[in-house]
């Protein structure tokens, strides 16, 4: 058993992400240029989504935790392509272009006022 303080443990975190990260970017053979100083700073200070405007936390429901996203996922893990969302917003952008997520978005509307 180890005990960390909130930062250390934070920065554990967003090393253990990268890791993730560069495992999926190796098999998708995308570019991962990205360091840990890069990322922490990008890091949402305040732990607010900036998709969702959700809470994230790295306890709890999986779908509040941070997750590093891709914004075009072509141009893989570089800087100024790379986000922190939570964990739901990216599965949300998964695979849907942002036409499809339009689309998508305007049907729910739709539906909402039936």
């Amino acid at each position: 058993e180890s005990w960390m303080d909130a930062e250390t443990y934070q920065t554990h975190r967003i090393r253990t992400s990268m890791n993730a990260a560069k495992g999926r970017a190796n098999r998708k053979k995308v570019k991962y240029k990205i360091n840990d100083a890069y990322m922490i700073s990008i890091f949402p200070k305040d732990m607010i989504c900036p998709v969702l405007g959700i809470k994230m936390t790295w306890v709890g429901e999986r779908d509040t935790t941070p997750s590093i996203d891709k914004i075009f996922p072509n141009k893989g893990y570089v800087e100024g392509n790379v986000i922190w969302v939570s964990t739901r917003a990216n599965r949300i952008k998964q695979d849907a272009t942002p036409e499809e997520m339009m689309k998508v978005a305007k049907w729910l509307k739709k539906q909402e006022k039936s």
